[in-house]
């Protein structure tokens, strides 16, 4: 196996190589000189743009949000995100890291009988709030 490189380009297609239709071989018109009215897509004459696009195909996205929402440990009122309805939120508790945690150390610290607990506490249960109108998750609050 050779280390001196690849041979040099010569500029030769290879064999059975078809030029696209509309372009042209390189060199052949040197210095971007093309025949008239003739250019390779995505290139223009020198001074030329492509024209701007037209006022009619201008979309505007426009994105409106509300305030975010600021969720407590007791239902309150708020419009719904989803439904837009005037609601008071309904309450779900749910066990967390928190909750497991406690459970864990009262069990490390010999007081095992005691380990149920903080599934009974609020305290240690995340809060969250639902839709009762659409049942959409609206957020959750944790102490």
């Amino acid at each position: 196996m050779s280390k001196d490189g690849p041979p040099p380009y010569d500029g030769a297609p290879a064999p059975g190589f078809q030029q696209p239709h509309g372009q042209y071989p390189p060199g052949q018109y040197p210095s971007g000189q093309y025949p008239p009215g003739q250019y390779p897509s995505g290139q223009y004459p020198p001074g030329q743009y492509p024209p701007p696009p037209q006022a009619s195909n201008i979309q505007h996205t426009v994105i409106v949000g509300g305030p975010p929402l600021t969720l407590g440990g007791e239902p309150m009122r708020t419009q719904c995100p989803h439904c837009h309805a005037n609601i008071t939120t309904s309450i779900e508790t749910e066990a967390n890291t928190k909750t497991h945690l406690f459970a864990l150390l009262l069990c490390v610290f010999g007081c095992w009988l005691c380990c149920c607990i903080p599934y009974c506490m609020d305290s240690c249960q995340s809060k969250k709030h639902y839709c009762p109108n659409c049942k959409a998750f609206l957020g959750a609050y944790s102490d």
